[in-house]
């Protein structure tokens, strides 16, 4: 008797209660949904600092609420924070590919490109054919600077969809980066066929404007402290002998005299460049040099000139590699015009990161041979650079560099020449203008033959390019350069203590 007594008073309190809980738990979800609303409302408005501390006060009160947790990832201003959150929304949320997506995404942005792969590969089984997909992974491709895969998935995802002019545009972009101008100006134009607009009309033009021949006119002058003064006059034109492949020929001529002589130099080459991969570049030109002095009793003759050069670059700012070689006459002096000074030369530059650095080396080897004798040379760099905002390098760097003999061709030529120098290069790109300048300042000494190295002294060097952009494919450069150092920007210095500036304006002018 009393078990039931209290069986009934349980479930009589039970039943009083009951109502109670349930209203508790509507007050809670209420106050959720209160907080998801003004949590949205703030994201939609954009302040998302607000939008941030809503939807953490819902994940405090419902930490399965998976909107809230998918919007932290999108608020999060770590890379590694976003991913916990879209990781934890794909707990909560696998079979929503938007998730995979998100993941995917973040992954790339930290590198790991061929892990965000997989994940897009992921929601493309939970969504076959869908938009976002498709080309939501084209897109990590192309951050990442993978070009040709990026192309690639942008045409399987064109070959079904030929009407999306975004898409259209973004592999225009792809090709252009890629060093196809003619391919991208194809894709700008059916985007625009498409979808006309203003920003795609721009793009148009300037992809024709890359594949369009142009003609390059370059006046310079130079002097250093030898006294040697140099004007020169180039006439050039280029055209493209293929997509991702140009040829050029150029004529100049160049005067120099020192005070007591003179000199001049005409040239004529042909040249080429050709793009085989998006990561690779290849240049190569011959042509010949006619020497004539009047330091120099022999008829003007002419001199062959070769230089070959290949580069690798790869995605997202990983090593590069310079591999250059080079066949041509010293004429940057009456002196070396008459001694028929002439450099073969093969260098290589490598360049990769290390951490938040980055290695750079050299090395260089050089026969010289002119009138009166035989010489060798050879050089080495080293150092480290800094990379930072705002398209800015700072480095440091040791150079080496030592002659096998002491000559009487009309160059300075030191058992050893180090210098060691800070520097900084910097570039920057707006729509009307481009401008690279590239700094240094230390020490250096010498040590000629037979004698030991002498002291240290100020060492610097600049040199400045800028572009003015008249239109697309047309443009005004001015070039300065200047030296007080061993580094010389013809690699044949006159003396130990030499000094040399020039500065050019040229024209290029698309047709």
């Amino acid at each position: 008797m009393l078990h039931e007594l209290i069986s009934r008073g349980a479930l009589t309190a039970l039943l009083c209660s009951a109502p109670l809980a349930l209203g508790s738990v509507s007050k809670a979800q209420s106050s959720v949904d209160t907080q998801m609303a003004k949590a949205d409302s703030a994201f939609a408005a954009g302040d998302l600092e607000a939008a941030r501390t809503a939807y953490a006060a819902v994940l405090e009160r419902n930490g399965d609420q998976s909107r809230a947790v998918f919007r932290m990832g999108q608020l999060s201003d770590s890379p590694h924070r976003a991913l916990e959150w879209y990781l934890r929304y794909v707990q909560l949320e696998p079979g929503d590919p938007w998730g995979y997506m998100a993941v995917g995404d973040v992954l790339g942005s930290l590198g790991r490109v061929e892990e965000g792969l997989e994940w897009y590969d992921r929601a493309a089984a939970l969504a076959p054919g869908e938009r976002d997909v498709a080309v939501g992974k084209a897109r990590l491709l192309a951050r990442a600077e993978l070009r040709q895969r990026a192309i690639q998935a942008y045409l399987r995802w064109l070959d079904q969809h030929p009407e999306d002019a975004e898409v259209w545009e973004e592999i225009g972009r792809e090709w252009l980066r890629a060093g196809r101008p003619r391919r991208a100006a194809a894709a700008f134009e059916k985007a625009h066929s498409l979808e006309p607009s203003s920003r795609t009309a721009a793009r148009l033009a300037a992809a024709r404007a890359q594949a369009a021949p142009a003609g390059l006119l370059a006046f310079g002058y130079s002097r250093d402290s030898d006294g040697n003064v140099t004007r020169s006059l180039n006439l050039g034109g280029d055209l493209m002998a293929g997509d991702g492949a140009r040829v050029r020929l150029n004529l100049g001529t160049a005067g120099i005299e020192d005070g007591l002589n003179t000199a001049a130099n005409r040239t004529a080459f042909f040249s080429a460049s050709w793009r085989p991969r998006p990561s690779w570049s290849l240049e190569a030109s011959a042509g010949l040099t006619q020497l004539e002095s009047s330091a120099s009793p022999l008829q003007p003759a002419p001199a062959p000139m070769l230089r070959v050069r290949a580069r690798w670059t790869a995605p997202r700012k990983g090593p590069r590699v310079d591999l250059r070689a080079s066949h041509s006459a010293f004429g940057y002096s009456p002196d070396l015009t008459a001694n028929r000074v002439v450099r073969t030369e093969l260098e290589g530059r490598l360049d990769f990161p290390l951490g938040p650095l980055r290695v750079k080396g050299s090395s260089r080897g050089t026969l010289i041979s002119s009138r009166t004798d035989s010489n060798t040379r050879g050089a080495v760099a080293a150092g480290l650079g800094v990379p930072l905002p705002g398209g800015i390098e700072l480095m440091t760097m040791y150079h080496r560099t030592g002659y096998r003999d002491s000559t009487l061709a009309g160059y300075f030529a030191p058992r050893l020449a180090e210098v060691a120098e800070l520097g900084s290069y910097w570039e920057a790109e707006g729509a009307r203008f481009m401008l690279a300048l590239d700094l240094g300042a230390g020490l250096q000494r010498v040590a000629r033959h037979g004698s030991p190295a002498g002291s240290w002294r100020p060492a610097f060097r600049l040199y400045s390019l800028i572009h003015w952009y008249l239109a697309p494919g047309r443009h005004l450069g001015l070039e300065l350069e200047g030296y007080d150092s061993q580094i010389a920007p013809q690699g044949l210095p006159s003396a130990e203590s030499w000094r040399y500036g020039s500065v050019s304006f040229s024209v290029r002018w698309a047709i």
